[in-house]
């Protein structure tokens, strides 16, 4: 390159190249990791080891071979540093900018265009030298320093006509203030008097940001036709073919992207997420974890290899990613809430609301951050911390479907039945596909005793969502309480079919089958309910009332005896042993239960009558009519006619 002013040499003290080197060691650093086998390489290592002649003809063979030109220009500036030759060093730099991509400059050497920007004399350059101040505009975007670099650039016009790298840097800096009818103005003018490869993805980046995606594909294909390895342009039709769900197409893209600019965190991120929406999870995986060794210093990218990790079920992968985020941006309330998130999944409950806390404290407004603190005041049973903070959430949000349905359940827990009633109701209205919402209105409704708005709330549900296995039950459950066995064991065959393993449905339609006199199939659906759960003690009780129908009473008190091991407390369960010890004439025995019965529920009517019918057997009539009184002040309306056989009344 010859100089155009030899005469201009300024040697850089000692301090300056150290300061230089220091930052040309960091980019260095990642070359050498991810640029393998061309000449850029073999000058970093002859650089390296200071052999600076031999190191120039590398870096100028890359220019000549057109691979990583921009990268080869930064090294040949540095050279002619060292060397003193200042304008030289300005007309590699300026050619370096030319072919760079302002907007996706890379941290380490935005630190070292600092540097430049920094030490290098731009006030000894003669007025005339325009070029130069394009140059500092243009460190000064790098920099991010853009109403100085907007002041800067029109310096350079003073005495000339902007050239068209000026509108190229005009339209540059107003995409970074989102100046974007500005922008694309720019990148016309500068089209206009050149149309390079840069302008065209300038104005591409524009239309793209002023929704006109058809535009802007089309500008980035005319960049990568004029400069087939210009990889920003690439990065951009995959994030476009990305937003418009053409998976695959942005998928080629972006692979493009990464095959010429090996170096760029932000082209595998896009590809991570496009991998990630095709449900290619470990591939998505892999280019997170490549854009983290790129930039380790990058907690955004933790943050989404955070999320995959979440959707993999890794929780505590998942957790390790947000604390480096978060060690590397400790104000960031969304690293919180993720973390939070992670928490809840490992059922760490106090973890899990002290970083809900931190972030609601760092964003009071934070509507994701309430509503899962919220649901964890659920999880723990603090229904009423719960409303508060849905109460919040739907001052920030009234259209929040999720958050009535869910402070309803928080009412349907404290027993507000009403204020629940209204919550799923105001749900439904805001999102009538909302297959939970009815879900939960037909518990309160059922609990209500409003037994048909019940099953039509569960029926809408399961017509929303077929395979709504609590649903099916539910609807069974609320059809028994009307007598529509046949309805009910419909359901729960359902159930069956759906989730073979639900205990509560082969319980509930061995009850239906019993009262459908079925005895031998209420057995079999008692007898699977035991297989499936040993420890529930009304499958006992229910099949020994299956097995007394069929008058096999000594099975009935071995599984009532079961039933009562596991439940000692549940007086129904005495009651009905002494009904079949009394069928088999065990008095003793039976009377002894009837007792048990009455001493764990002193007003149990039943067991005042079996054990008065038990007495007058034995001929002990003053008993008898003692215990039969005493249900008949209960209400039991068979011990009254009892006592009106023996011509006895009781009021």
């Amino acid at each position: 390159m010859e100089n155009t002013s030899p005469n201009l040499t300024i040697r850089p003290s000692s301090e300056v190249l150290r300061v230089l080197e220091q930052q040309l060691s960091i980019t260095n650093k990642i070359l050498n990791e991810y640029i393998l086998e061309d000449w850029v390489a073999k000058g970093v290592l002859l650089y390296e080891k200071q052999e600076w002649k031999i190191a120039r003809l590398a870096f100028e063979r890359a220019i000549q071979s057109q691979k990583q030109v921009e990268l080869a220009e930064l090294m040949l500036c540095f050279l002619s540093i060292r060397e003193g030759k200042l304008l030289e060093a300005y007309e590699y730099l300026y050619s370096a900018m030319q072919n760079s991509c302002l907007i996706m400059f890379k941290e380490p050497l935005l630190k070292y265009a600092a540097s430049l920007l920094e030490y290098l004399p731009f006030s000894c350059v003669p007025p005339c030298e325009f070029k130069v101040l394009l140059l500092k505009s243009a460190l000064q975007v790098g920099i991010k320093q853009y109403q100085e670099a907007l002041i800067t650039l029109y310096e350079s016009t003073h005495d000339s006509e902007p050239l068209e790298f000026f509108w190229y840097l005009r339209s540059t800096i107003a995409y970074f203030l989102d100046d974007f009818m500005e922008g694309l103005q720019a990148a016309n003018k500068a089209i206009e008097l050149a149309p390079l490869f840069r302008n065209y993805y300038m104005r591409g980046v524009h239309r793209s940001n002023s929704g006109n995606y058809s535009g802007a594909l089309e500008d980035f294909k005319t960049a990568i036709s004029l400069k087939k390895d210009y990889h920003p342009a690439y990065f951009e039709i995959a994030r476009l073919k990305y937003l418009v769900g053409e998976i695959p197409e942005a998928l080629e893209a972006a692979s493009l992207a990464i095959q010429f600019g090996p170096t760029e965190a932000s082209y595998y991120v896009l590809r991570g997420e496009i991998h990630k929406a095709n449900n290619e999870f470990h591939s998505a995986l892999a280019d997170f974890s490549k854009a983290i060794r790129l930039l380790p210093q990058n907690a955004h990218n933790y943050f989404q290899r955070a999320q995959l990790r979440q959707m993999l079920q890794d929780y505590k992968g998942a957790i390790e990613d947000f604390n480096k985020a978060i060690e590397l941006e400790p104000e960031n309330s969304v690293y919180y809430n993720g973390r939070g998130s992670a928490f809840v999944a490992l059922y760490d409950y106090q973890n899990a609301l002290r970083d809900f806390n931190t972030a609601i404290q760092l964003n009071p407004d934070f509507i994701n951050a309430l509503s899962n603190r919220a649901w964890v005041f659920i999880c723990t049973n603090q229904f009423a911390e719960a409303i508060q903070d849905y109460n919040r959430v739907l001052s920030l949000n009234p259209q929040d479907a999720t958050a009535f349905n869910n402070r309803g359940w928080a009412k349907y827990n404290l027993q507000d039945y009403h204020g629940a009633l209204k919550d799923y109701t105001l749900a439904i209205e805001l999102s009538p596909g909302y297959a939970n919402a009815y879900f939960n209105r037909g518990l309160v409704n059922y609990y209500l005793n409003k037994y048909h708005e019940a099953i039509e709330d569960y029926s809408t549900a399961i017509e929303l969502k077929s395979d709504h296995v609590s649903a099916y039950n539910n609807r069974g459950i609320a059809r028994k309480a009307i007598n529509d066995f046949q309805g009910a064991l419909m359901d729960f065959s359902i159930v069956i079919e759906l989730k073979p393993d639900f205990v509560n449905a082969y319980n509930n339609r061995g009850w239906v089958r019993l009262n459908l006199q079925d005895y031998a199939g209420a057995i079999a659906d008692f007898t699977k309910t035991i297989e499936l759960k040993p420890d529930y003690s009304s499958a006992y009780f229910n099949r020994g009332l299956a097995k007394y129908y069929l008058q096999d009473h000594a099975g009935a008190i071995a599984d009532y005896t079961a039933a009562i091991l596991l439940q000692p407390q549940d007086a129904s369960y005495y009651n009905n042993r002494g009904l079949a010890k009394f069928y088999l004439q065990d008095f003793n025995g039976a009377i002894l239960d009837y007792s048990k019965a009455i001493e764990l529920k002193p007003d149990y009517a039943y067991s005042y009558y079996n054990r008065g019918l038990l007495f007058k057997r034995l001929g002990r009539i003053q008993e008898a009519i003692s215990d039969w009184q005493i249900a008949s002040r209960l209400g039991h309306e068979g011990a009254r006619l009892k006592l009106a056989e023996l011509g006895l009344t009781f009021s």
